[in-house]
């Protein structure tokens, strides 16, 4: 099995050869630690972008929950997706204001659209009207509660997908076939790049009504944004970072 720590002699060649005025951690664990050596060992200071799930999950360990502890009070700066998972970063490892800043994902319209371009319509439409959901198949993104509105839309020709892959599979799998939806849900699994583009062309609303459930929480929700690309309203879960990514009653609605 390939190891991240693989990578500690070629950065080090890298470090030693070239003058770096400082290094741009993308996640905190397991890259951290390599902020951490090298600010010790060459004094390198390091700035850690910290996304949500990756420092606020209740089943970290209290081992790993140290490692990010000093991870983000060794580094000259914290970046966080959204002022959501800054504030608990702060409450959590007692992180001092000043020390984190905000920086809100973006995605690439022109590469998105480019990419668009080159896949093909999906044909033909399902029904008339298509609902979208894109994650990973986890409880908090809230694909059951769409699941269950949905038995209440007896008035629209609909048919919804849900792409992406996870644990609660096997669960929304059973949903679906509960309420008597076969053929009107559909568990597409992972779609690629751009393939996915399609779905999002074709559809006519995005859905994602993430929760907090024990700690586990949405960050900031990038797939919204990719839906704004195509010009789609969204509804969103009114939890974590989302508010931030969807401007509720504007680029969509937020729903408890």
């Amino acid at each position: 099995r390939f190891s991240w720590a693989l990578w500690f002699f070629p950065i080090r060649r890298q470090i030693k050869s070239k003058k770096f005025a400082f290094l741009r951690i993308g996640h905190v664990l397991p890259l951290g630690y390599f902020g951490l050596v090298f600010t010790f060992a060459y004094g390198i200071p390091y700035v850690v972008y910290v996304h949500g799930l990756d420092v606020l999950h209740e089943r970290i360990s209290p081992w790993k929950r140290l490692w990010i502890r000093s991870i983000l009070r060794h580094a000259c700066g914290v970046v966080a997706n959204s002022k959501f998972t800054a504030q608990k970063v702060i409450e959590t490892y007692g992180i001092s204001e000043k020390m984190v800043s905000v920086r809100y994902p973006l995605v690439c319209v022109t590469e998105i659209e480019d990419a668009a371009q080159t896949v093909l319509p999906i044909t033909p439409r399902p029904a008339p009207k298509l609902i979208l959901s894109v994650g990973r198949l986890v409880r908090r993104k809230g694909f059951d509660m769409v699941l269950k509105a949905l038995t209440q839309l007896t008035a629209v020709d609909y048919h919804y997908w849900i792409i992406g892959e996870g644990n609660d599979r096997e669960r929304l799998s059973a949903l679906i076939s509960e309420y008597n939806l076969e053929d009107r849900a559909t568990l597409l699994g992972r779609v690629p790049f751009p393939a996915l583009y399609a779905y999002f062309k074709a559809s006519d609303v995005f859905i994602m009504p993430s929760r907090d459930i024990g700690g586990d929480v949405e960050g900031f929700g990038i797939v919204f944004l990719e839906a704004g690309v195509f010009k789609k309203p969204v509804i969103g879960g009114r939890s974590g970072g989302v508010p931030e990514a969807v401007v509720d009653g504007v680029t969509g609605l937020l729903v408890d």
